[in-house]
């Protein structure tokens, strides 16, 4: 009987033993529980922190990506600002001092005669005595066979024209040369024989005192085509020829000399065979610009 009770003794207190442990497990697995809750809700919490400061940041990034963009745009008009001042400024740099005057009383004769860049018009003289020391005779059709002082050119222009009439000629136009250097006493001769063929104040428009002419300079050459006989008429700016070197003149260096609605400003009639070499960076400034060469000097000076 002692035996039983002393069984039924420890039987119970092992039930309360493990009804302890239990009781201990599970609030051992609340806490964790709660904690876990806790955790899951500073990790949401932070999430969306982290939420907020990335779209902070990014709205900052945009920000910082819109001042760049203005910046970058400030840069750029700066950048064509400065492109174009240096062109003018290179412009006045390359065609250097004393190649023009501008004394609208009197002509005079220019200082630095043998300048690529040289101003010759009714204003603007070449001495008398003046001969280019670098004349040469291009390697170009003529329209006219034999020797003859009229297919020289300077050395620089002659090597322009050739790449002139090849460019032409690639294009599928055929352009000749018809006349380049003069000397002061053959536009003596040609200017008095048109005084007295047409009067004078026709033949200022068409032919230039001596002295005044281009073709003096070494620069210039009349072009023609077989279209027109070889002949130096207007109509040459009719012809598809005609219209490629208007177009194309200047990336060789040349400019159409007398444009046919400059001729108030150039003091001659329309000539669009006579082409003169200024060097490829003022030619492509003044056809850019619609310019003669007398306008530039005027806006420059």
């Amino acid at each position: 009987m002692k035996r039983l009770v002393r069984i039924t003794i420890i039987l119970s207190l092992i039930c309360i033993g493990i009804v302890g442990i239990t009781i201990l497990i599970n609030n051992r697995l609340e806490q964790a529980a709660r904690a876990d809750e806790v955790q899951q809700s500073n990790n949401s919490n932070a999430g969306v922190e982290e939420d907020q400061q990335d779209n902070l940041n990014e709205n900052n990034d945009n920000e910082i990506d819109d001042l760049d963009t203005q910046e970058n745009n400030e840069n750029i008009d700066i950048n064509e600002e400065d492109i174009h001042n240096n062109s003018i400024e290179r412009i006045i740099e390359i065609v250097g001092d004393q190649v023009y005057n501008f004394d609208p009383q009197k002509a005079l004769v220019i200082g630095n005669q043998d300048s690529l860049y040289a101003l010759v018009n009714k204003l603007n003289e070449l001495d008398s005595n003046y001969e280019p020391n670098d004349l040469v005779v291009p390697n170009v059709e003529f329209s006219f066979s034999g020797n003859d002082p009229k297919k020289q050119m300077r050395a620089v222009a002659a090597d322009a024209l050739e790449e002139l009439l090849q460019g032409a000629s690639q294009g599928g136009f055929r352009l000749v040369a018809v006349s380049g250097y003069r000397s002061y006493s053959r536009q003596k001769t040609i200017y008095a024989g048109n005084v007295d063929r047409m009067g004078e104040e026709a033949a200022n428009k068409v032919s230039a005192k001596p002295g005044q002419s281009e073709h003096q300079s070494g620069l210039a050459m009349d072009v023609s085509s077989e279209g027109i006989g070889y002949s130096l008429e207007e109509t040459l700016g009719d012809l598809p020829e005609g219209k490629w070197l208007v177009s194309h003149a200047h990336e060789y260096g040349f400019i159409i000399r007398y444009p046919k609605d400059k001729t108030s400003i150039t003091g001659y009639n329309y000539e669009p065979w006579h082409v003169r070499y200024v060097g490829k960076e003022l030619a492509a400034y003044l056809y850019n610009n619609k310019l003669t060469l007398d306008e530039f000097y005027e806006q420059i000076s």
